[in-house]
């Protein structure tokens, strides 16, 4: 599978653009129409008011703002290539929300990273699948935690915690496969410790105290 490698350029554009971006919650050109088996209306027994409300909260936010809360809540893997945020605390926006939020965008590098810290926060094994397929169906953003989970499921050691999500959700979309990112952009990796020894990887999950 090929993956999207960011050049120079727009990997050092991505840093200044994370403040630049304010969505709502669909958009031409910031959500993905498709035959999805979630919706807001159908998922919504499984978010109550508060949760839908701090889904329009979050959509008001910048991709800055989420940006520092996720690195004030244990992204901190991925601070470097945000060097000028500083941790953010929002107590009132749900993990859950906070990383759906943080998969909208065009296919651009700035979203590609983002989309990795988002994957990183959706990987928090606090966090309540059901509130997650709620706020992808918000955000419009389904196809790409389905894409997130189909990569956990063949690579992360926690498949009870991913499969239930990933029947919620639509099928990811064709042709995104080849921009979101691979397996390697969402773990760790230690080097080879000695000869016949395979580097160690690790999946990226937060593990916020709610």
């Amino acid at each position: 599978m090929l993956h999207h490698q960011p050049n120079r350029a727009a990997k050092k554009n991505s840093r200044g653009g994370a403040s630049r971006l304010r969505w709502p919650l669909s958009r031409s050109g910031f959500t993905m129409p498709t035959k999805s088996k979630i919706s807001p209306d159908t998922v919504s027994t499984g978010a109550d008011a508060g949760h839908l409300q701090a889904c329009r909260k979050a959509a008001d936010l910048s991709r800055a703002d989420l940006l520092a809360v996720a690195i004030a809540r244990g992204c901190a893997h991925y601070a470097p290539l945000w060097p000028q945020l500083r941790p953010l605390d929002l107590a009132w926006l749900p993990h859950e929300v906070l990383g759906c939020a943080l998969l909208r965008g065009e296919a651009d590098v700035a979203t590609f990273q983002a989309i990795r810290c988002g994957a990183m926060v959706l990987s928090d094994l606090g966090n309540d699948g059901k509130l997650i397929a709620a706020a992808a169906a918000r955000f419009g953003v389904g196809a790409r935690v389905a894409q997130i989970a189909d990569l956990a499921l063949a690579a992360d050691d926690h498949p009870a915690f991913w499969a239930p999500l990933r029947n919620a959700l639509p099928q990811p979309l064709p042709g995104e496969e080849d921009f979101l990112p691979g397996v390697s952009r969402l773990v760790s990796e230690t080097r080879q410790r000695g000869p016949g020894e395979g580097a160690a990887r690790r999946w990226l999950r937060t593990k916020f105290l709610r």
